[in-house]
């Protein structure tokens, strides 16, 4: 794929939809937009900076005359090289600018259309100092206006209700909400609560300027968007007609395309020796702990749980029911226990009625012999495995608790504490029935220690192999699957984790696999999907979350979540949601 391949594949996902403008720092960046189906090119000195290799926020500081840099690198570069129709950004609230000339020398250039890029409002605090000299919001409208009357197109960039508001009453038909640039880290995932806030956000400004002008156009513009998908999600929810894509779509597309490129053509040698060392540490994993592991999200928890056998402490697996955590369980423990010929100990809280005597022991009653608990008995070279804590009452999780934060415990019956020696090996449902845990300090060692052990959803490099693992428990013979059976498969979102891959595959092989076709296949996922618990959300997500479904509706949102509005108000005010 060539250099500016992914930005015509990341546009091409999104135009089908939407109304794109790519605001892009070259004219070979330009070119591979139109050739995407991009309706404009945007010239900005912050997409000119990011293709001399400085971050886009350099555009704010005294480096270049910025109306001169935008104006030289568009006429040169952008005009010449597309058909499209060429738009630039520039600081309209320049006390040297004039809108006459300037409007003249956009028409001399071939410059299609204008925008107040970078606006008032990207300098913060410092805006208030402008505005009171009358080089603020007020002044970009009127040059937009200007323009717009002189047959230029226009997009006004703005931040808040009011801006866009005071935008759309001047007569602008077209507007950008920018909610600021790009993280820095691309390759850090993006939560989804992010994104909530973003779309709750940018739904407040739409709600509030369409509903009087139906006719308006409102693009999005910076903010966490790096992909189709991204935007897709976030422009049903709130409403936007396109996307404005800076970095996301010429600077991470060039950067990563550079690297493979750089990558491919190093001596193959130095490649097949970093091969190699992948193969061995894949095979290492497969073979030494019988866990499939080819995808990053297994083998970053592999890697964390070995860190913390080898460390000497105490482990917390957390995980979806069916995830493998008993098999993670096991490889930590057998890690060690070969090495030095530990015992390995289990209890299950949830369903043995006799785990707290077992594990503490019993009183002292006279006549009679007491019972000695695990703990008395086990060495610095065992490991106690525990399910189902959540299931012990109060007191037990705080004894457990008591260990993992002091390293001491009582016997049951006495109060002298005695020094546990052995480590534990807590696995806990992510989200069960029994709730979560009742005593607060083994809530701080679950929130400071737990590692998650990834669904099969997370994990979906991994599901070619685990059905050809899950196979050969049904048939001595092995084929491939078809592409289409395996494309479900992996669309799939596995509730049920690997115990449902394991039924899904068992019905295949007695299906034949090889005739089974797709809709048949998804027929069947749709039938047998298992019954999960829900995952546990906190207050604030779940008032975002009814806002949302409620198009921001405030009496319906109350009226779903079973409280007032004056209630939902003061929720509102207090998670700090539409600010």
């Amino acid at each position: 794929m060539g250099k500016f391949g992914k930005l015509e594949n990341s546009l091409r996902v999104v135009h089908n939809r939407f109304s794109v403008g790519a605001a892009v720092g070259s004219g070979m960046a330009a070119r591979a937009a139109e050739k995407a189906g991009a309706d404009f090119i945007l010239a900005l000195g912050a997409g000119k900076m990011r293709s001399m290799g400085v971050p886009s926020p350099a555009s704010l500081l005294p480096i270049y005359d910025a109306v001169e840099l935008t104006l030289e690198f568009a006429a040169l570069e952008l005009v010449p090289r597309v058909q499209l129709p060429v738009y630039v950004g520039l600081p309209l609230f320049d006390p040297r600018l004039k809108i006459d000339d300037l409007l003249h020398r956009l028409r001399t250039l071939g410059i299609s259309g204008i925008t107040n890029f970078p606006a008032v409002f990207h300098f913060g605090k410092r805006a208030c100092l402008l505005e009171a000299h009358g080089l603020g919001l007020d002044r970009e409208i009127e040059f937009l206006n200007t323009a717009k009357s002189a047959g230029f197109a226009t997009i006004g960039y703005v931040r808040s209700r009011d801006e866009a508001t005071k935008m759309v009453g001047s007569g602008l038909t077209s507007l950008c909400i920018n909610f600021g640039l790009n993280p820095l880290n691309r390759n850090a995932p993006v939560e989804n609560e992010s994104h909530d806030r973003l779309s709750l956000a940018a739904k407040d400004i739409v709600d509030s300027v369409r509903k009087p002008n139906k006719r308006l156009t409102i693009y999005l513009g910076g903010g966490s968007i790096f992909g189709g998908a991204d935007l897709d999600k976030l422009c049903r929810k709130a409403g936007i007609d396109g996307f404005i894509g800076g970095s996301a779509m010429d600077q991470a597309p060039l950067e990563k395309s550079l690297v493979n490129s750089v990558a491919s053509f190093r001596e193959i040698e130095v490649l097949q020796v970093r091969v190699e060392r992948l193969e061995r540490r894949l095979h290492r994993y497969n073979k030494r702990y019988g866990i499939v592991c080819r995808s990053d999200a297994m083998d970053q928890m592999l890697d964390s749980v070995e860190t913390i056998v080898a460390t000497g402490n105490h482990l917390v697996l957390q995980g979806e029911p069916s995830t493998g955590r008993g098999k993670v369980a096991d490889m930590a423990a057998n890690k060690v226990l070969r090495r030095k010929n530990g015992k390995r100990w289990r209890l299950d809280f949830s369903s043995a009625k006799e785990s707290e005597r077992l594990l503490f022991g019993s009183p002292k009653v006279p006549g009679h012999r007491r019972d000695i608990g695990i703990l008395e008995l086990a060495t610095d070279t065992d490991f106690i495995v525990i399910k189902g804590l959540k299931a012990a009452s109060s007191e037990i999780q705080n004894k457990v608790a008591q260990i993992f934060m002091t390293g001491e415990y009582c016997v049951t019956g006495e109060d002298k504490t005695r020094q546990c020696t052995t480590r534990f090996i807590l696995i806990a449902d992510k989200h069960s029935d029994t709730g979560p845990p009742q005593d607060p300090d083994l809530i701080k060692v679950f929130r400071k220690t737990a590692i998650q052990v990834p669904p099969l959803r997370d994990r979906i490099e991994d599901i070619a192999l685990l059905v050809k693992v899950f196979m050969s428990e049904f048939t001595n013979t092995i084929n491939d699957l078809a592409p289409p059976i395996l494309r479900a498969l992996i669309r799939h979102n596995w509730p049920g984790n690997l115990a449902e891959l394991r039924e899904t595959v068992s019905w295949l092989v007695k299906n034949d696999y090889m005739t089974i076709n797709e809709a048949e296949l998804i027929a069947f996922l749709g039938q047998n999907i298992p019954a999960v618990s829900y995952t546990k959300i906190s207050q604030r997500d779940r008032i975002v979350q009814a806002l949302l479904l409620n198009n921001l509706n405030r009496t319906k949102t109350a009226e779903q979540l079973g409280i007032t509005r004056k209630t939902l108000y003061n929720q509102i005010k207090k998670y700090k949601i539409l600010t």
